[in-house]
């Protein structure tokens, strides 16, 4: 089966929990990702090196550009201007990331040109968006999977649908208008007002013919109010997967508190976001074939 993966940010631990977690129920799975796999997180290295070794273009993991990644696409070209005209006389000017993987790369004393380029091809080397097939009794389920949103009108230059693609969370909110494909997007943590504006902040999200499955991983210890968990969508199903259930995550990350505290804080969490069934998602689970009207 298909599952999509949200932003992983350097969570690698997260990443890999996830994954052995599905596909010790499906070997065959395929894995798709929405991309951001650098800064924030504690294991950035970790995470580009395992998408270097393992993602392809239509193999088992695959994966669309974010736009963290592609920050580094602008950054790398100040970067190779330094290494050439700049590192001998002005060591102290290697220039930095707009987020924290220069800070990484100096923590790993990988400041050369050679470490880096292969980072870099390897992020050129992203799509900015996939269409993903899924077949059902009732036809065929189509899927537009890409990082940030997916652009409606076909007249657009490659330059504004990698912008749309990549950066574009105007019409998140709002969520899809076309009924004849579902997007699959990541970028906006759904703890952020995004979330907490109709969905489970820190889970899977839902607006019309649209799913968001960036939970703020990356966030966990800053928002421990929400489960903040690494989302994964079973595009076959429609399941939603997570590294851990919501009583092993608030555990984890309100170890400090007494446990009364924290049953009291999950069971408002779950009063408040996970009472009632999502509307957007049951709307897609019957008009796609996932459920009998």
């Amino acid at each position: 089966m298909k599952y999509a993966i949200g932003d992983i940010h350097g969570c690698y631990d997260d990443m890999i929990l996830l994954l052995q977690k599905i596909e010790a129920k499906d070997p065959q799975a395929v894995f798709y990702f929405v991309g951001d796999f650098v800064d924030r997180g504690p294991k950035v290295l970790e995470t580009v090196y395992w998408m270097m070794d393992h993602i392809t273009e239509d193999g088992k993991y695959q994966s669309v550009c974010g736009n963290h990644e592609d920050m580094l696409l602008e950054w790398y070209s100040r970067f190779a201007r330094w290494w050439y005209l700049g590192r001998a006389k002005q060591p102290d000017r290697f220039p930095g990331t707009y987020y924290d993987f220069a800070d990484v790369l100096l923590e790993h004393d990988m400041v050369d040109l050679q470490a880096v380029k292969p980072i870099i091809e390897f992020i050129r080397s992203l799509p900015v968006e996939k269409t993903i097939l899924v077949e059902k009794e009732s036809g065929n389920v189509e899927f537009k999977l890409a990082h940030a949103w997916y652009p409606r009108r076909s007249d657009l230059s490659e330059e504004q649908k990698r912008e749309i693609c990549i950066w574009d969370r105007d019409l998140q909110a709002k969520g899809n208008p076309c009924d004849d494909y579902i997007i699959i997007h990541g970028h906006t943590p759904t703890i952020s007002s995004y979330g907490r504006s109709g969905g489970a902040p820190g889970l899977i999200c839902y607006r019309r013919n649209a799913v968001n499955i960036d939970g703020g991983c990356t966030f966990q210890w800053h928002y421990r109010g929400y489960p903040c968990m690494l989302c994964a969508l079973c595009l076959d199903t429609f399941e939603e997967i997570y590294p851990f259930t919501l009583e092993e995550r608030f555990h984890m990350l309100q170890s400090d508190l007494p446990e009364e505290q924290i049953r009291e804080n999950l069971d408002e969490y779950k009063a408040l976001y996970l009472k009632k069934p999502d509307p957007f998602r049951l709307d897609m689970l019957k008009r796609f074939g996932y459920l009998s009207n």
